[in-house]
């Protein structure tokens, strides 16, 4: 895998042009194009499903190394990417892009450069985080479970949340994709909808509309959902979001079948 040096939010974009395979089997050829100007970020043959159990680092500009969890993400047929993390962490790139849009405990902050690189094995996603102040590289291996399709009627039945336990959401899912999500003890609740993007892949589009218990929540929010690399019949990420201006908000979930 090529590594992208670090680059700030206010440098020249770097895009990759690839050619060859999607999620199950991307090429290994690659081409680097530095410009001077943001261009889109091609994610054209970066469609997938991304994630990783291992841990990674970030450096701070004063040298600081941070060890997280490496986040999870997914580029939909659509050429959607959305990259989720641990620590309600959330960016989206949007197609033809030349930024991705950062969110942060819920807040989207601002939009932000970003590198994007596909290798044989890895998509390397290379941005700066306006809230440690930190060029951040991940290095996100494929999980060919994109290539299967994911059907509908075998999410059915309820989902609790990794993330937050102490709070916990939960999710009723029926047959057809509706569903509606309680979060216990806060009287906050919403409803919502799965559905295919492309019904061979395993990628689904989301809707979910919070009520008036949910503080900066209530809206309806729009996103994607994929399954989990370490157990995809039964555990799922989610990620919505409700536009891109400072007042919007974001919240991601993984949830796990009972």
């Amino acid at each position: 895998m090529k590594k992208i040096s670090s680059i700030l939010a206010t440098l020249p974009l770097i895009t990759t042009a690839c050619s060859g395979g999607g999620g199950g089997s991307p090429s290994s050829d690659n081409t680097t194009i530095d410009t001077n100007t943001n261009q889109s970020i091609d994610l054209s043959q970066q469609q997938g499903i991304w994630s990783s159990t291992e841990t990674q680092t970030t450096t701070s500009a004063s040298g600081k190394q941070t060890t997280f969890q490496a986040p999870t993400g997914i580029v939909t047929s659509n050429q959607k990417m959305m990259i989720l993390t641990g620590n309600s962490e959330l960016f989206v790139i949007e197609p033809n892009a030349s930024i991705a849009h950062y969110f942060s405990s819920f807040a989207y902050n601002t939009d932000i450069s970003a590198t994007t690189e596909l290798s044989n094995t890895h998509f390397t996603f290379n941005y700066y985080n306006p809230k440690t102040d930190t060029n951040s590289e991940v290095a996100i291996p494929v999980d060919g479970h994109y290539d299967a399709a994911i059907d509908l009627n075998n999410l059915a039945g309820i989902w609790d949340d990794e993330y937050d336990t102490n709070n916990s959401w939960q999710f009723t899912i029926n047959t057809d994709g509706s569903f509606t999500a309680d979060k216990q003890s806060a009287g906050c609740t919403a409803t919502g909808n799965f559905s295919h993007i492309d019904t061979s892949k395993s990628e689904l589009s989301v809707s979910i509309t919070f009520n008036s218990q949910c503080g900066s929540l209530i809206n309806t929010h729009s996103g994607l959902a994929w399954p989990d690399e370490t157990h995809p019949n039964g555990k799922l990420n989610i990620a919505v979001y409700n536009g891109f201006e400072l007042s919007s908000k974001a919240i991601g979930w993984k949830i796990i079948k009972q």
